[in-house]
């Protein structure tokens, strides 16, 4: 062969490999441009996988990354706030950030999961539904109760001594080794027993583990977001969700209508909020605050707000848009959540008692996660 032609074929591969590197590195914005249900699929799992390694990260004992999500989940989904919860999905709930027992059950799981991470649902006989999570062994069909109890509606776990978490029958034995602090809370406002909620020896019934349900495909695009998330890291993911968020109209199951502008403010806002994007959520939080006062995101949008300053520690910049926000919306269901921040925020000050509105979680994460 000679030199002419080892140029040539030395050249024509250089073409390829960049060709190749070329289209790797825009596939995820190529997706933009498919039809709506997969497009939207690959932004909710992209998402979600920044969530779990953002909040994980630096952290490897398992029991840590559980209690991290379980912090956050107990954080950013409330219940009662003046709206039926919706089965569509973990990021639709944490961006709706409201939803019952059943719903922060399936999002602490789905997070699990993506730290390989086994976790079951428990709808109990007593109409509550929790965790079942699978931290030092894997499911077995023939002992599927075989993992520690979370609760992150009322913020509960139970351990022992050792840290070890109690599992559906050691809590429905009433083992008294295990101990929990949210449960007496619990119980000092609701005037009975938590583990009256396990007065059954079986739940009603257990959803399998979320990787079991998960289709293929979605697996496949989970692989390949996990790769594009190690290589290009934040920088990368915060061009391609820049530019999902200014593209998306319409949601591929409909929860939020993008095309009215107070909704798509509201969207492109929670969703900087819940992959850390501090700043920017606020910037527009602001926005819709200012110019859409009348809209049925507004109040949770004072609240989320609120927490994003915190999450930046702008303790005086939180305190104020609390206060104006009791102001204006006193009677606001949203107010409980906001009292809890201004509780927090007397506490950064002051050192004082800490807020009676804390859940077992062992990494003391605040409240406003």
């Amino acid at each position: 062969m000679t030199l002419k032609s080892l140029c040539l074929v030395r050249k024509k591969s250089i073409v390829i490999a960049g060709t190749g590197i070329l289209v790797m590195l825009i596939l995820p914005f190529l997706t933009l441009l498919s039809p709506r249900d997969f497009r939207d699929s690959v932004h909710r799992i992209y998402v979600a996988n920044v969530i779990a390694d953002n909040l994980t990260e630096g952290v490897e004992n398992k029991s840590c990354i559980v209690e991290i999500f379980f912090d956050f989940v107990y954080n950013n989904i409330f219940p009662d706030m003046g709206e039926s919860p919706v089965d569509m999905g973990a990021l639709n709930t944490l961006v709706r950030g409201i939803g019952w027992c059943d719903q922060q059950a399936f999002v602490l799981n789905e997070l699990c999961s993506y730290q390989n991470i086994a976790g079951c649902r428990l709808d109990l006989q007593t109409r509550h539904s929790v965790s079942l999570i699978l931290l030092k062994t894997r499911f077995n069909v023939e002992r599927p109760l075989a993992g520690g109890v979370y609760d992150p509606l009322n913020g509960v776990i139970f351990k022992d001594q050792s840290g070890n978490v109690a599992g559906y029958k050691n809590l429905y034995k009433r083992e008294t080794k295990f101990k929990s602090l949210a449960a007496e809370s619990f119980k000092r406002k609701m005037g009975r027993e938590y583990l009256d909620y396990f007065q059954h020896e079986l739940p009603a019934k257990l959803t399998y583990p979320r990787p079991m349900q998960v289709d293929s495909w979605r697996n496949v695009i989970r692989k390949l977001v996990k790769y594009y998330y190690l290589l290009g890291g934040k920088f990368y993911f915060n061009l391609y969700q820049d530019a999902y968020l200014s593209l998306a109209r319409k949601q591929a199951w409909e929860m939020f209508d993008l095309n009215l502008p107070d909704t798509r403010l509201y969207y492109r806002a929670r969703c900087y909020q819940l992959v850390g994007r501090f700043e920017k959520a606020v910037k527009i939080y602001t926005l819709l605050i200012t110019d859409f006062p009348e809209s049925k995101y507004t109040e949770r949008s004072c609240i989320f707000m609120a927490s994003s300053l915190m999450k930046q520690k702008k303790w005086n910049d939180a305190r104020e848009a609390l206060e104006e926000f009791n102001n204006n919306f006193s009677s606001s269901q949203w107010n409980v959540v906001g009292q809890s921040y201004l509780d927090w925020i007397y506490y950064n000050d002051t050192g004082g008692d800490l807020p009676e509105e804390r859940n077992d979680a062992e990494q003391n994460a605040l409240y406003f996660n």
